[in-house]
């Protein structure tokens, strides 16, 4: 009889002990369920509110980079968010940091699974065309820069995905009639345009991707551009300068001018 007590007082401790084993890990599974709810709801708000043309000033930086080292923490612990942009967010912090094949790759697996409403396929595309245009992949930038143009809003273009197609034609060595027809497409419809900042913007961009196609290099390309005039270069360059706002220390679009500028007057020898 004092054995079997002794078997029951044994067994009751451990039950008491296992249930406060349990309590504790549904205290904890709410806790995790809270913070997983109050990532959703600040996840939803960036995508919602994502811009992509502010995304690497330092606040939004900072924010987007902190949710992705959550939804990085989450998905290790075998949570899932159920919210395909959370794959965006996560490429657009790995493109901050300099990882461009993983910021290519992410953008790939969220326009995979994102539905076609979903707000940020555009911008998804925008940003894995830049990675192939600095990678030199042209082809692929061709493709991600006319799909985000496609996926733009009839009344707001994606003017900036058609200037890059337009250069890219060039850069693939298309009939220099097909280049200068996508150029003054694009010149046209910007011409339409209420003159705000965002449309000097635009045309700076223009003129800056105009000469990129006449100016001559320091080094050989490997296929030589039968297009080259500096003289039109340095023109283009120019107009590049003077349409361009003033645009604040974080945009590096006047630099580029300048330094493409230079290049073009110093090939040309007319410093």
């Amino acid at each position: 009889t004092q054995e079997l007590q002794d078997i029951v007082l044994r067994g009751s401790s451990e039950i008491s002990a296992l249930r406060g084993d349990v309590a504790e890990l549904m205290a904890k599974e709410k806790r995790a369920e809270s913070a997983l709810a109050s990532l959703k709801s600040r996840l939803q708000d960036c995508l919602k509110g994502f811009d992509r043309d502010r995304y690497k000033s330092t606040d939004a930086r900072l924010e987007i980079e902190a949710l992705a080292e959550e939804v990085l923490i989450f998905e290790r612990l075998g949570y899932h968010l159920g919210v395909p942009g959370a794959q965006f967010i996560s490429g657009v912090a790995a493109l901050l940091q300099g990882r461009s094949q993983t910021a290519l790759d992410l953008f790939k697996g969220y326009l995979d699974i994102a539905g076609e409403s979903e707000g940020n396929r555009g911008h998804a595309c925008y940003l894995a065309g830049m990675i192939c245009y600095n990678f030199r992949h042209f082809k692929q930038a061709l493709h991600f820069y006319e799909s985000a143009f496609r996926y733009s809003q009839p009344d707001n273009p994606d003017w900036q995905s058609k200037i890059y197609i337009a250069e890219l034609l060039s850069f693939m060595r298309e009939p220099q009639a097909d280049v200068e027809r996508a150029f003054a497409e694009v010149q046209e419809a910007l011409s339409r345009c209420d003159e705000t900042r965002e449309m000097r913007t635009l045309i700076a961009t223009l003129e800056l991707k105009l000469g990129n196609c006449y100016v001559e290099t320091f080094l050989g390309p490997k296929e030589a551009n039968p297009a080259v005039n500096n003289s039109k270069a340095i023109q283009h360059y120019k107009e590049a300068r003077k349409a361009c706002p003033s645009l604040g220390p974080e945009s590096l679009l006047p630099v580029i001018i300048d330094y493409s500028l230079a290049q073009a007057l110093i090939c040309a020898n007319a410093i």
